[in-house]
């Protein structure tokens, strides 16, 4: 499409109706949690949750979990993994699925020595409704 041929195409949408029809669509999502929507949401969606994240094999130290560097690496955030799963499953999901991702390569030499030192890894995991 030639950029004479994309204007023209925005040009005919009515910017105020379009603004209208996607409200309205919001409206019925968040309004019919139970309708026959093509994208899962709600409570089929909560019942079922994949993760990737950041974690650790021992609690981290308050040294680096008030490093900013480490913070930015999502170091400085990251749980020990047995608290981290313990929490889902206290919200009624069973972990199904706890891999680890070795193929995940911090940057840095700070965020390098806190997986030594801390066990810091990366990790995927599914959860389903328990």
């Amino acid at each position: 499409m030639t950029s004479t041929a994309t204007a023209s195409a925005f040009s005919a949408v009515d910017r105020n109706d379009l603004e209208v029809r996607v409200k309205a669509m919001y409206r019925e999502v968040a309004e019919t949690p139970d309708g026959g929507f093509h994208f899962e949401m709600g409570r089929a969606l909560a019942e079922r949750l994949a993760l990737a994240g950041i974690v650790t094999e021992s609690p981290l130290p308050e040294s680096v979990s008030c490093d900013a560097t480490l913070w930015a690496a999502c170091i400085g955030i990251a749980s020990q993994q047995d608290a981290y799963r313990s929490a889902i499953e206290a919200t009624g999901l069973a972990v199904r699925t706890f891999r680890e991702q070795p193929e995940y390569r911090f940057l840095t030499e700070s965020s390098r020595g806190a997986c030594e030192k801390w066990g810091v890894k990366s990790i995927s995991l599914l959860a389903v409704k328990a």
